[in-house]
């Protein structure tokens, strides 16, 4: 299998990371900041070792112990708000990279199911898999991991450096004189290394595709006695394989002990050159502290740089391989059309399904909503100067039409609630009133209850001879103990005065209601 077309290299990552961008950001922007809060602990190092311990510029109002906790807690608030933003970007990182992983893997899975079968035919199993596996891996790890380590180890050199050679510059460029070397080699090392992984890559999939093969067609080997054969053929991709990789690591071992004894060179220049300096007076021993600490926060990442470079060589072998699988023909445009014809029909009688059975759960919903609401439904309350009433039918609980209305006294407004004495007017609103107080019908609540009439100080209420009901329960706030006196007042001088006979029902109960016809005029 051939990797002719290099020009997709690059471009499958930036297919893949629309819709992902604001979580890579975001883990920039959170490996600055704690980039920034490590830098500033060696600042404040600086300052206690300089002006506080060496020239004793203790603050006004602070002595040694007091300066010497201020100091620890700058540092351990530094500390903290760099594990916090540590955090978010590893975190941001993780939701980010998982996103990019499966966008890759869901779109491999799509195009192959559309390649013809003479692709198929031409390209082993095995190696197709180990695209679609370790290759994604690979690109997955570079770009979710190498990419952001390279912006913020760029930004560490940058900030250190500068901090740096703000101190001393001496010291700073005997430091950074061994980045170009460190740099150098990694360069030297990707090209080889890049090579051979490339190798060791086809190697596994042919060896990959070697086992599955027997694999399948194990009864078929066994007929035909072919173990011994498949066993040797085994052995040479095995070994073809297993000696690459030993190549590799050969050459990664000397890329790992050259570094290290680079890394160590330029920390024992560092250290040296700062204990010179510091004896002679060129710098302050905070200086000297901070140049200690920012070289050793540089040698590592620098370090790990230059292995990224290196591990380049292999995101750039898997990103030539995946775009190959991506940027192959699918099959003729006619059969993929019928394809995604049967697929959109399949969705669109799934989608015709779901909306029957919404429509059909809004239906019964709506159906039981309907029903309760209407066994449990009450009237709504209104209000006319000091009257709260509701809307009845002359004989129904509700009216039929607009000739079949009256009107039920059910309470007091605020106003009507002040009044020590009222008079029930004949009609509201072009209705007559016909009822004081009035049941209300409910299925939840056995017999639904009545309509209370309450005032604290009405004594006397004036009827008039349209009234067809009293309910005694909706005076009920004005009886006290269910006790009368004898000349029918109630024991706050309530009265009912009635203009006329009485042709309304008095609901049974205790106690009773008394009229008083000769008072009402």
């Amino acid at each position: 299998m051939n990797t002719k077309n290099k020009t997709g290299k690059f471009r499958i990552i930036f297919r893949f990371l629309k819709g992902n961008i604001r979580f890579f950001v975001g883990t920039l922007l959170f490996s600055v900041l704690f980039t920034a809060c490590n830098a500033l602990i060696p600042q404040i190092v600086k300052y206690t070792a300089d002006h506080i311990l060496v020239l004793d510029g203790i603050p006004d109002g602070l002595n040694v112990r007091q300066t010497l906790l201020l100091s620890a807690l700058l540092v351990a608030a530094s500390a903290v708000l760099s594990g916090v933003f540590n955090y978010l970007s590893k975190m941001c990182l993780a939701k980010g990279s998982e996103n990019f992983l499966k966008s890759i893997r869901d779109t491999l899975y799509h195009h192959t199911q559309y390649l013809p079968f003479s692709w198929h035919v031409k390209h082993q199993t095995g190696e197709i898999i180990q695209r679609c596996t370790s290759d994604v891996e690979v690109i997955r790890n570079f770009v979710c991991r190498q990419l952001p380590e390279v912006f913020r180890i760029c930004f560490l050199i940058v900030l250190y450096l500068g901090i740096m050679f703000s101190m001393n510059v001496q010291i700073t460029l005997a430091a950074a004189a061994f980045f170009p070397v460190i740099i150098g080699y990694s360069c030297y090392f990707y090209s080889r290394i890049g090579k051979r992984f490339q190798d060791a890559d086809e190697a596994e999939g042919a060896l990959s595709s070697t086992v599955q093969e027997n694999l399948t067609g194990v009864r078929v080997v066994r007929a035909f006695g072919r173990e011994k054969y498949e066993i040797d053929r085994f052995d040479e991709k095995n070994n073809a394989y297993s000696n690459l990789w030993v190549y590799l690591g050969k050459l990664m071992s000397v890329y790992w002990a050259s570094g290290d004894l680079i890394t160590n060179l330029q920390v024992l220049v560092v250290m040296v050159t700062g204990v010179v300096f510091a004896v002679n007076g060129r710098i302050t021993l905070g200086e000297f502290m901070a140049f200690i600490s920012y070289n050793a926060s540089l040698t590592w990442p620098v370090r790990s740089l230059g292995r990224i470079i290196s591990d380049m060589s292999k995101a750039g072998v898997s990103m030539e391989r995946v775009a190959y699988i991506l940027e192959a023909e699918e099959e003729d445009a006619a059969v993929k059309c019928e394809a995604k014809s049967t697929d959109r029909n399949e969705n669109a009688e799934n989608i015709v399904k779901k909306k029957i059975m919404l429509w059909g759960l809004i239906t019964v919903m709506l159906f039981l909503t309907t029903g309760l609401t209407a066994c449990n439904e009450q009237h709504k309350i209104y209000e006319d100067g000091y009257w709260q009433y509701i809307v009845i039918g002359k004989n129904t609980y509700f009216p039929k039409n607009a000739e079949d209305r009256e009107v039920a006294i059910v309470g007091l407004t605020e106003i009507g609630k002040e009044q020590t004495s009222l008079d029930v007017p004949r009609t509201i609103d072009g209705m007559d009133v016909t009822h004081i107080g009035y049941y209300k019908r409910s299925l939840i609540m056995e017999g639904g209850g009545n309509y209370k009439i309450e005032s604290p100080n009405l004594e006397r209420l004036y009827l008039h001879d349209n009234i067809k009901q009293i309910c005694t329960n909706a005076l009920y706030y004005f009886y006290s103990n269910n006790l009368l006196w004898e000349d029918g007042l109630f024991p706050h001088c309530f009265k009912i005065l009635y203009c006329g006979t009485i042709p309304f029902n008095l609901t049974n109960g205790i106690p009773k209601i008394f009229i008083y016809k000769e008072l009402y005029n």
